[in-house]
C-alpha cells in the first residue's frame, strides 16, 4: 500500500495533476522552512542547556560557600558569586530575548508557506474541471458505444424470432 505524506501526493497520485512553477517555488519554501523550524528548535534547546548548566553550577557554587574556614575569603566568594549570578541572569535573559525574535519572523514564514500551499491546493481542486470533463467525454461515449451494441442485440433477438416462425 502506497503511504502518502501530503493530501496532494495522494491527489496528484489519481490525477496526474502537475502544480508547476507554484508547486516548485512551494517546495523550496517548505523545505526552507522545515529547516528554519529545526533551527529554531535547536537555538531552544542549546539555551536551556545553557540555563541548566549555569544553575547547576550557580548552585554548587552556592552550596559550598558554607565549606569556607575563613570568613574574610567566604565573604568575598559571596559577593563574586553574587555579581556572577546577576551576570549569568543578564546573559540568559539575552540569550532568551534573541530566542523570542525567531517566533514572529518564524510565524511570518508559516503564514506564507501555508498561503502558497492553500493556493496549489485551489489549482490541484481547478484542474479537476479538465478531469470532469474528460470523465464526461468518456461516458458520453460509451454510452453510445453501449446503446450502439443494444441496438445490435435487439436486432439479433427480433430476426431469432422470425427464423422460428
Amino acid at each position: 500500500m502506497e503511504e502518502f505524506h501530503t493530501a496532494l501526493e495522494q491527489f496528484k497520485s489519481v490525477t496526474q495533476f502537475d502544480g508547476g512553477d507554484l508547486e516548485s517555488q512551494f517546495n523550496v519554501l517548505n523545505k526552507a522552512f522545515e529547516r528554519s523550524e529545526a533551527a529554531t528548535r535547536n537555538i531552544h534547546h542549546r539555551v536551556e542547556q545553557v540555563v541548566t548548566a549555569t544553575n547547576r553550577l550557580l548552585e554548587e557554587w552556592r552550596d559550598e560557600l558554607a565549606q569556607y574556614h575563613d570568613g574574610s575569603m567566604r565573604q568575598r566568594s559571596e559577593r563574586q558569586f553574587d555579581l556572577t549570578r546577576q551576570q549569568a541572569d543578564a546573559m540568559i535573559a539575552a540569550m532568551r530575548r534573541a530566542e523570542a525574535k525567531t517566533k514572529p519572523v518564524l510565524d511570518v514564514f508559516r503564514d506564507q508557506v501555508l498561503f502558497l500551499k492553500h493556493n496549489l491546493n485551489m489549482q490541484a481542486i481547478t484542474s479537476l474541471e479538465k478531469q470532469t470533463a474528460g470523465i464526461e467525454t468518456d461516458v458520453a461515449s460509451l454510452i453510445r458505444e453501449m446503446e450502439k451494441s443494444i441496438a445490435e442485440a435487439n436486432q439479433f433477438i427480433r430476426s431469432m424470432g422470425e427464423d422460428f416462425s
